[in-house]
């Protein structure tokens, strides 16, 4: 395994980073779906604190970590990585609906309509099961969650 990747599209270097970087905190949308599955919502900022950024998004407002550059009123996506979204009951986190289940041994990989019909991947170990047309709650990892330009 390499310690350092680049990324680059069309001849042009996108990123530069470790494998862990570049999953966790990917430079771009491109580069994002480049490595891994993810989650993207538009998203505007509407608060700093500390260390966070609150945006506003089609399903809510999200806490999460981005690059220092975005200031109130920036707007983005924010990504969302789907091992780090967690179904809950119906009444806690933001409200969906399962459309498709995917087992796949160790992991089971599900479809989820928002609300606002907004289709989310999520993913949770085997041993726990939804299924479709189940409505669920979701709960993310805001310190999961990174903020793209």
């Amino acid at each position: 395994m390499s310690d350092r990747i680049v990324v680059m599209f069309g001849g042009r270097i996108h990123q530069i980073g470790s494998p862990r970087e570049i999953y966790h905190r990917p430079a771009s949308r491109e580069v994002a779906g480049f490595i891994g599955q993810s989650n993207l919502f538009a998203a505007k900022v509407v608060a700093r604190e500390d260390a966070c950024i609150v945006v506003e998004t089609a399903a809510g407002f999200i806490r999460c970590k981005g690059p220092s550059s975005f200031a109130v009123g920036a707007t983005g996506h924010v990504m969302v990585r789907p091992e780090a979204i967690r179904l809950v009951r119906p009444n806690g986190g933001f409200a969906g609906r399962i459309t498709e289940q995917h087992f796949l041994g160790n992991v089971v990989d599900y479809r989820v309509t928002l609300a606002d019909g907004t289709a989310i991947t999520v993913q949770a170990t085997g041993e726990e099961m939804s299924w479709p047309g189940d409505e669920v709650g979701l709960l993310l990892d805001e310190g999961r969650a990174w903020l793209l330009p």
